[in-house]
């Protein structure tokens, strides 16, 4: 089996493996790469749980704002909390009835909300000292496979079904914050300003919600002033959006999915900006890395650096041995 080297930096996860690399290593790559031996640290494997024999599958991941941490979670219903530097685990915790789906650190990194197959929204405190503590714990109608802050204080769930969820922390406020017209809802991102709400699933259409009042005051406290989307996709994938996410400026959205398509949506104008077929399985992950190019993995154990403007593949990363479901 061929094996890559691999850094610190950027997180990929698979099975019951987390490999990291580098950010400008691989916005450096230009060529197809040549496989190199592993080296020591460039690979965390979660052990079992206590009484378990079997490794988790890592479903579900999130780098704190500070770099100080990694919290991974799983099919073993567990979310740990990982000190980079020496791999060595914080914290580990019982966190759900069912496979975690979801896991993401608010913007101070100060609290971490996860979300799952059980239905359940869970939200933690963090500390390097004292792990999770759990803070709040609501549930749905469904199973839930998306999480995303948007502030410290909001949180936005979607899930198996056409409800779009907020949770206010202050005012402990939980609830459908709005429906849409797609019934199986698996991707959501906020952009990072906090402005916009997307979120794509069964249908291959992605939504954008605003989250800012007339006055362009962040709305942490209240839902968006109107249930209608503010711009709506054109059926960008022809089956189930697994992943998106908004460009580092909020102005484009990334999606990949069941199709083996990659896009760059562009919501102000409607338009597609790029995109471009992948001949592999589904695509159930991407990262938008520097230098316009996209780290994409799924279904046949690889991760691919593909430049999406000129719809080139720049390299490979091979090694794994089941469906890589998570890049970070």
């Amino acid at each position: 089996m061929q094996r890559w080297r691999i850094n610190a930096g950027c997180c990929w996860f698979l099975g019951s493996m987390i490999w990291m690399m580098p950010w400008s290593f691989l916005s450096m790559a230009q060529e197809p790469l040549q496989p190199e031996p592993l080296q020591s640290g460039g690979v965390i494997r979660l052990q079992p749980l206590p009484g378990e024999r079997e490794c988790p599958v890592i479903t579900a991941l999130a780098i704190s704002p500070q770099g100080n941490g990694i919290a991974v979670a799983g099919d073993d219903h567990s979310i740990r909390w990982i000190n980079p530097l020496n791999n060595h685990s914080l914290a580990s915790v019982i966190a759900h009835r069912d496979w975690v789906k979801c896991i993401a650190f608010s913007p101070t990194g100060q609290l971490l909300a996860s979300c799952g197959n059980d239905g359940d929204l869970k939200v933690w405190e963090v500390s390097q000292d004292e792990g999770l503590k759990l803070l709040i714990e609501r549930s749905a109608e469904h199973a839930l496979f998306g999480v995303a802050f948007a502030s410290d204080n909001e949180i936005y769930a979607v899930g198996f079904g056409n409800a779009v969820y907020r949770l206010n922390i202050a005012e402990d406020q939980w609830g459908v914050d709005h429906r849409c017209d797609c019934k199986d809802l698996r991707a959501i991102d906020i952009s990072k300003d906090g402005r916009w709400l997307a979120y794509g699933g069964r249908d291959g259409i992605i939504r954008i919600h605003s989250l800012v009042r007339p006055d362009h005051a962040l709305a942490s406290a209240s839902p968006p002033d109107s249930n209608q989307p503010s711009k709506v996709s054109p059926s960008l994938h022809y089956d189930r959006i697994l992943a998106l996410r908004f460009s580092e400026d909020g102005r484009t959205v990334f999606s990949c999915g069941e199709d083996r398509r990659l896009v760059q949506w562009e919501p102000a104008n409607n338009r597609v900006v790029a995109h471009m077929e992948i001949q592999a399985g589904k695509l159930m992950a991407l990262c938008p890395l520097d230098n316009g190019l996209i780290a994409v993995s799924g279904s046949d154990n690889t991760i691919r650096i593909v430049d999406l403007n000129r719809a080139a593949m720049v390299s490979k990363l091979v090694g794994h041995d089941g469906s890589v479901a998570i890049l970070k």
